[in-house]
């Protein structure tokens, strides 16, 4: 598949920079084969925009604070704090692919805080990537390489 990952945010929301907005008309996704000027590396995560007249903007690539030469997948975006959680074999990490996360700094969708990994409780030394947070009950959710059989397993 070429998309990795995805979510919709209210076009007005990003008119008004962010905040508390309805999940429905922005999509973030990482692409494997897009070619760009603004490609950074093999796989990077860009955002689109569904205007007034249900047409998608050209995707914007969010800029080399979050997109590496190596590979950038599975966003998931808060909305209520602007952060970006996505994982990364390209930033400094323990394993094949870890978790990180980065706020949006401003309305331009390209200015990002430096990546914070999240920790060894959730990367370790394999494959980690695909972190969700339910809304409803605050549940974590992702996928991790068990290292007993090299497998990545949901939990």
């Amino acid at each position: 598949s070429f998309f990795q990952g995805f979510f919709l945010v209210d076009q007005a929301c990003r008119k008004q920079g962010g905040g508390n907005c309805q999940t429905q008309n922005i999509v973030y996704f990482g692409h494997r084969f897009m070619k760009s000027d603004a490609a950074v590396g093999r796989e990077d995560l860009y955002v689109t925009f569904k205007d007034q007249d249900g047409a998608w903007s050209k995707p914007l690539n969010l800029g080399n604070t979050v997109n590496t030469v190596g590979f950038e997948i599975s966003p998931f975006y808060m909305e209520e704090d602007s952060m970006l959680y996505f994982a990364s074999n390209g930033h400094e990490g323990s394993g094949d692919a870890d978790i990180f996360r980065s706020r949006r700094l401003d309305a331009t969708w390209t200015k990002w805080s430096k990546p914070e990994n999240l920790g060894a409780f959730f990367n370790g030394e394999g494959f980690d990537a695909y972190f969700f947070i339910n809304k409803v009950d605050s549940t974590i959710y992702l996928a991790k390489e068990n290292p007993e059989n090299n497998y990545t397993d949901l939990y």
